[in-house]
């Protein structure tokens, strides 16, 4: 389906609000591959329009050019904050975001995004785009030749270019305010040069300008902006202690870069691993339970090079405990739960899973199931001393730490 000709002026907009736009904007930075990202900005500015000559979930057929189009008309420069300063730094950051897109995600990655984007149609070139400065085009270009990138990469960074949401919005108080992300959004606005009239020697320049920001912003950033490695566990429990652990340890994962993912349980371990494998140039570090057998034997045979695969030497993260430690991080969080019938290391029979265990005594005392979750959440408030730190632990964090960065 494409566009008919004259009917943008039939389109009706709402407004979005302040979170939608932060919605829209952290799109940008987040991980996530670029055709999945492209959808879900047409999803937001499908929210916003109404018109008789498209319905919202039909954006996603129609040409290239009428997509871009449509989110420039919703989330585009200036149509919040009123700066419609075309060729700004604005433009600059949203070409840095796509070189660090190229680092973090696959060749085939773009291609796949290009394929599904333009299936509506014929696939136009960006000059069906309104071009505020067409001479970037050939400088674009020459940056895509340097950078020896693919036809699909570098439609991508033409995209980055010419489809430039409204960062401006951010100078202005906000949703955004809690965390670091705004700040460095703001911090490159300022630094780096505005796009109109740059050369590629000049882009290039600016990516160095703009990962030294990076740097100094990291550890305020969340884990998904622009990562630099990736580390896949079981689940939730694993999510919250270990880069609690990390941080004791002075292996800060926000400051390495390190994104954490939870795989949703040890069987979907090796399909989240493929899946990451072949759309991220990112290493991936994997923590495994020690019963997962088939799982790591399965992710073992498929690990690249640069990938790293730990399996605990015994049952699950709460095995890895010193006796004396889970005993008196399990007593702290019991006396939270408004109990004082504490445990002991007696409790605790050697050879018996400690999840079973743990399982028993909480019921005993009318709790249900043990909840690790709630426990996990327990000893990051409560676990302070590095040297509680479990060995099996310190082990994989080291190893974790040691990964090869983009």
């Amino acid at each position: 389906m494409r566009l008919p000709q004259g009917s943008s002026q039939s389109i009706s907009i709402k407004p979005p609000t302040a979170e939608q736009y932060w919605s829209c904007l952290q799109r940008f930075f987040s991980f996530e591959e670029p055709g999945s990202r492209w959808q879900r900005l047409l999803a937001l500015t499908g929210k916003q329009i109404k018109s008789p000559a498209i319905k919202p979930r039909d954006i996603g057929t129609l040409a290239l050019p009428a997509q871009r189009q449509l989110f420039l008309d919703v989330f585009g420069l200036g149509t919040k904050s009123g700066c419609r300063q075309q060729g700004g730094s604005a433009a600059t950051f949203n070409v840095m975001l796509a070189l660090e897109d190229f680092d973090i995600f696959e060749p085939l990655t773009f291609a796949s995004w290009l394929k599904n984007a333009s299936h509506g149609g014929t696939f136009e070139p960006p000059g069906g785009l309104p071009d505020p400065a067409p001479c970037q085009d050939g400088v674009l270009t020459e940056l895509s030749v340097r950078l020896s990138l693919t036809e699909a990469q570098s439609l991508w960074l033409r995209q980055a270019f010419h489809v430039v949401p409204d960062w401006e919005l951010l100078r202005q108080g906000g949703p955004w305010d809690e965390g670091g992300s705004a700040g460095f959004v703001r911090d490159c606005l300022d630094v780096l040069p505005e796009a109109q009239g740059l050369s590629a020697a000049d882009y290039l320049s600016a990516q160095r300008q703009f990962r030294q920001l990076l740097e100094k912003w990291r550890p305020l950033l969340p884990g998904n902006v622009l990562p630099y490695s990736i580390l896949m566990v079981e689940g939730p429990t694993e999510v919250l202690l270990l880069p609690h652990f990390a941080t004791l340890l002075k292996c800060d994962f926000p400051r390495q870069g390190t994104m954490v993912l939870s795989a949703g349980g040890s069987r979907q371990m090796a399909r989240r691993y493929l899946n990451l494998r072949d759309v991220t140039s990112l290493s991936i570090a994997l923590v495994i339970d020690a019963d997962a057998g088939d799982q790591a034997a399965l992710l073992e045979d498929s690990l690249r090079q640069c990938d790293l695969l730990k399996v605990w030497r015994q049952g699950e993260i709460e095995d890895t405990f010193a006796i004396n430690v889970l005993v008196e991080q399990l007593n702290k969080y019991l006396h939270a739960l408004g109990t004082t019938t504490f445990v002991v290391p007696q409790d605790f029979p050697q050879g018996q899973s400690r999840t079973a265990v743990l399982d028993r005594l909480f019921r005993r005392r009318g709790f249900g199931n043990f909840d690790k979750i709630g426990f996990a959440e327990s000893v990051v408030e409560n676990l302070s001393h590095p040297e509680h730190v479990p060995p099996d632990v310190v082990a994989v964090i080291k190893s974790i730490c040691q990964l090869r960065r983009r």
